[in-house]
């Protein structure tokens, strides 16, 4: 799995998850694109009642170092600023791993 891939205005440093067309503050259309390949988790929840077939059971917003929040899911539990690793699956979804799933 890849990194989830923010988007950053060239015009006025705007960061961007998920993609738009547009910057939002000023209104620019060129973008170069930065992997967010870590981060910290900001706030996470676990779900209770998880659909069939569904693996993960936990919530994650992870802030990234240009800013942005990344909405994950993972494998908890997670602490208030735990450092993570973000990937992105071929569906769209994005993962929060634990550092040390990483190291093995």
């Amino acid at each position: 799995m890849k990194p989830p891939v923010l988007l950053i205005c060239i015009s006025c440093e705007g960061a961007y998850f998920p993609a738009r067309l547009r910057c939002h503050r000023c209104g620019g259309w060129d973008f170069r694109l930065v992997p967010a390949q870590e981060g910290v988790v900001a706030a996470s929840t676990q779900v209770h009642r998880v659909p069939e077939g569904c693996r993960h059971r936990w919530l994650v917003e992870v802030r990234t170092s240009t800013g942005v929040v990344v909405l994950a899911v993972g494998d908890g539990p997670f602490r208030e600023n735990q450092p993570v690793r973000l990937a992105q699956r071929e569906d769209g979804a994005v993962i929060a791993l634990h550092l040390q799933q990483d190291r093995s």
